[in-house]
C-alpha cells in the first residue's frame, strides 16, 4: 500500500488528518533535522496501519514536506 502524505514538523500537537484528495496530513512535534522528523511520521504512520514499523518505508520525499511512503504487510 502506498500513502501520500504531506507532514508538518514542530507542530503543537501529534496527529493525522486525511485530505479531500486521500492524502495524509501528518503532523509531528519532532524537528525536521537529523531525520528526526521522518522516524516519527514512520513511527506514527505504522501506529495508524497497525504494522510495526519495519514495515513502513519512506520511498520519495526524504528532504520534503511531501512524502510517498510505502506500508508492506506480512
Amino acid at each position: 500500500m502506498h500513502l501520500r502524505v504531506i507532514v508538518t514538523a514542530n507542530a503543537r500537537k501529534e496527529r493525522i488528518e486525511t485530505m479531500e484528495n486521500g492524502s495524509l496530513r501528518v503532523f509531528v512535534r519532532e524537528p525536521s533535522t537529523e531525520n528526526r522528523a521522518n522516524v516519527r511520521v514512520r513511527n506514527i504512520i505504522a501506529a495508524h496501519v497497525g504494522v510495526p514499523f519495519a514495515q513502513v518505508r519512506i520511498m520519495t520525499g526524504h528532504h520534503r514536506r511531501s512524502k510517498l511512503i510505502a506500508v508492506t504487510s506480512i
